[in-house]
């Protein structure tokens, strides 16, 4: 077997003397043409680069950059000639940018102060709570959408920034009952509310001050208050904690504490809750209620 493998590579090597050179010349290969760099391999596998300018029965020509003449290679002495190819570097070819992720500008449950993060998105909040909200310029932005199944919800934002860590805002959202009620007691429920948020998206903590109106009662609104901190753990997550609470003279008080864990991903944000409830008439923490949020900006 072994003598068979050896007589081979005997045959091999000593008919390539032999071989028509044109068979070893790659067909997109252009002799004489300057806008393409040539690789020629020797028999012995070194290599070299430049443009073949001429090639003979017996010699061919390497124009190379370094020297002004151009060399003469005898045609016995190749074994492949054919377009130069240069291997980008990996510290050369530049990384795919990540996409950049919208800033946290809204809690779950409770509004900021923060600037607008982009010109359009939409939320729901375990489908109870389904809204799409456009920014008019810098300051302003607007919302409709439906509140459980038979609510249809509007809002009105305004926010600005007196300095980069301290922004303000005024948050109004008005729900109505369409199919509820007459038309002399059109049942409507809103939530006036100004906000103050000291930080930015990465770190910050905000609070309101309002009061739930309407709902067809003769009692008066009901003050609202609300808190909110959180922190950018990562480039993708937040930690973020909020409280929603009332006083009505009657009824006494409530509060709605939360903690949230928000997971960003290109577009889209993910926050994952579990809430709590107190009243005043049995103050007892109630079983922790987990939810799911999602928010997509445009």
């Amino acid at each position: 077997m072994r003598h068979a493998l050896f007589f081979s590579l005997l045959i091999s090597v000593c008919t390539l003397r032999g071989q028509n050179y044109e068979d070893r010349i790659n067909r997109e290969v252009v002799i004489g043409d300057t806008t393409q760099t040539h690789q020629v391999i020797l028999r012995d596998y070194s290599r070299l680069r430049g443009t073949v300018t001429e090639v003979r029965s017996d010699s061919f020509f390497l124009k190379v950059a370094s020297v002004p003449e151009s060399l003469a290679i005898p045609t016995d002495a190749l074994r492949h000639l054919g377009l130069y190819r240069p291997e980008r570097s990996p510290e050369l070819v530049s990384p795919r940018p990540a996409r950049e992720i919208a800033d946290l500008d809204d809690l779950t449950l409770v509004r900021t102060a923060l600037p607008f993060a982009t010109d359009r998105r939409f939320q729901t909040v375990m489908l109870a709570y389904n809204a799409i909200e456009w920014r008019f310029g810098e300051h302003f932005e607007i919302g409709t959408g439906i509140a459980g199944p038979l609510g249809v919800l509007f809002n009105q934002r305004y926010r600005t920034s007196l300095t980069p860590y301290l922004h303000v805002g005024l948050s109004n959202e008005l729900l109505l009952f369409p199919l509820i009620g007459s038309s002399a007691d059109f049942p409507v429920v809103g939530d006036l509310t100004t906000l103050l948020t000291v930080g930015n998206a990465t770190q910050f903590f905000n609070a309101g001050v309002g009061l739930f109106y309407g709902g067809g009662g003769n009692d008066g609104p009901t003050y609202n208050y609300r808190v909110g901190a959180g922190v950018r753990v990562s480039r993708r997550v937040h930690l973020y904690g909020e409280m929603l609470g009332y006083f009505d003279p009657f009824d006494g008080f409530g509060l709605l504490p939360s903690l949230n864990v928000a997971v960003a991903k290109r577009r889209h944000r993910w926050s994952y809750g579990i809430m709590s409830v107190f009243l005043d008439s049995e103050f007892n923490p109630a079983v922790p209620i987990p939810y799911i949020s999602y928010t997509v900006y445009h």
